[in-house]
């Protein structure tokens, strides 16, 4: 009777370590969410402010890192095209927004750093970081994507813990991706007056 009651609180223990202390320590839960301000116009270009919202809605500290914005337009003269080819993976079915910002900038870059260092966010705060650029005056109908990526990763340590509690079914992910980043993406009709 004593193992059982041994091996019960080993288990809970174990449990609560990896839900509470490893899985909420790494990983506050947050809401990530975009939107933008057309400023104005100058010359032929529409001047635009794009907002990254971090919300932590967890208990302890976000650091977030590589706060990055990619942006991709048509313009009204553009031909609309979408993917067809299903190699093309997750594009596939979806509007080929074909020009890209950061591209008209520079051939190898397919984003734009927002914020370059760790950025810190505490629970219950919602942060913006914003990007001012330009766009074209034609162009009218954007893709913006946003990504962040947790500045925390599982030690050894923990990478074992979590991997133990996955299998004893404790929790439901044992965090392997958590390197990658978490992104979001908002389409905007900016040929027409935005509505709050």
């Amino acid at each position: 009777m004593e193992i059982i009651g041994i091996l019960t609180a080993l288990v809970g223990g174990l449990w609560a370590w990896s839900k509470y202390i490893i899985e909420r320590s790494l990983i506050p839960p947050t809401e990530f969410s975009l939107d933008y301000n057309l400023l104005g116009m100058k010359g032929k270009d529409r001047v635009i402010e794009f907002l990254l919202f971090l919300k932590n809605i967890g208990h302890c500290t976000l650091v977030a890192k590589d706060i990055k914005i990619r942006v991709r337009y048509l313009t009204h003269y553009d031909d609309i095209s979408i993917f067809t080819d299903k190699k093309e993976g997750a594009k596939f079915g979806r509007l080929n927004f074909f020009k890209s910002r950061s591209e008209d900038f520079s051939k190898c870059e397919k984003e734009f750093m927002v914020i370059r260092y760790d950025t810190f966010v505490q629970p219950g705060v919602k942060q913006v970081y914003t990007f001012v650029t330009t766009l074209p005056e034609d162009a009218f109908i954007l893709l913006v994507k946003g990504e962040f990526k947790y500045a925390q990763n599982p030690t050894e340590l923990q990478r074992v813990i979590l991997w133990i509690s996955k299998q004893l079914g404790l929790i439901n992910w044992s965090l392997y991706n958590i390197e990658n980043p978490h992104s979001i993406e908002r389409c905007f009709n900016i040929g027409q007056e935005k509505k709050s």
